[in-house]
């Protein structure tokens, strides 16, 4: 997905959301808002939808409360099966705030998720929703990491998903203009995270995986 304001400004943030409703997939909500949640933005969303054998769904299930990150064991069906990312919903717990950093990632059977934002108190609300996808459906797994303002790289191409990402400004909180991570399935990887001068450093990391080819017509949208 990639978020953006639809003019030249940055707001503080306090609901950031895209995930899949019922039914799947074509109806997908998004969410990018401060408090009054009233400004108008412009969004991106890709979602591959086939059918897999030997999937595994699951949610972290009602809204958690966390401050600043929190790690929540899964039910990872092997140490082989791969996990990737199919929504998320982050919210700031009675407000809106600068934004630090944003994560949702998983490592070993742990997921990860951060919401860093200026003042006190720190906590947040989050739900994730994820699948872990057997061996034989993933052909191919990375991760890339970097410290530019604005990033493409490289990646096999092929139908890619998103299985986490990390972003953080290293010069302190700020607004949110924009906020993303797109894989157009061409061999790339784009990277978007700034307020409205768009000149702030950050450290970002995102991990992606290319899907098997489909043994039946994929669907996607």
């Amino acid at each position: 997905p990639r978020l953006g304001q639809s003019s030249n400004e940055d707001h503080h943030l306090r609901t950031l959301e895209v995930r899949l409703q019922h039914p799947e997939p074509t109806n997908i909500k998004v969410v990018y808002a401060d408090k009054n949640a009233d400004d108008r933005f412009a969004y991106i969303v890709s979602v591959h939808s086939r059918e897999i054998a030997g999937v595994a769904t699951g949610s972290t299930g009602a809204p958690l409360v966390c401050a600043l990150q929190c790690a929540i064991p899964l039910a990872r069906p092997s140490p082989q099966h791969v996990f990737v990312l199919r929504g998320f919903r982050l919210s700031v717990n009675g407000g809106d705030r600068h934004v630090e950093r944003l994560a949702v990632f998983e490592a070993d059977g742990v997921l990860v998720v951060a919401l860093e934002q200026a003042g006190s108190p720190n906590d947040f609300l989050f739900e994730v929703d994820y699948a872990y996808l057997p061996p034989a459906a993933v052909k191919d797994v990375g991760e890339l990491w970097d410290n530019d303002i604005r990033t493409r790289k490289d990646i096999p191409a092929g139908a890619s998903v998103i299985r986490g990402f990390d972003f953080r400004f290293t010069n302190g909180d700020h607004h949110v203009r924009e906020i993303g991570v797109m894989t157009p399935d061409d061999g790339r990887v784009e990277v978007f995270f700034s307020d409205k001068n768009g000149d702030d450093p950050f450290v970002w990391s995102v991990r992606w995986a290319i899907l098997a080819p489909a043994t039946t017509p994929p669907s996607s949208q």
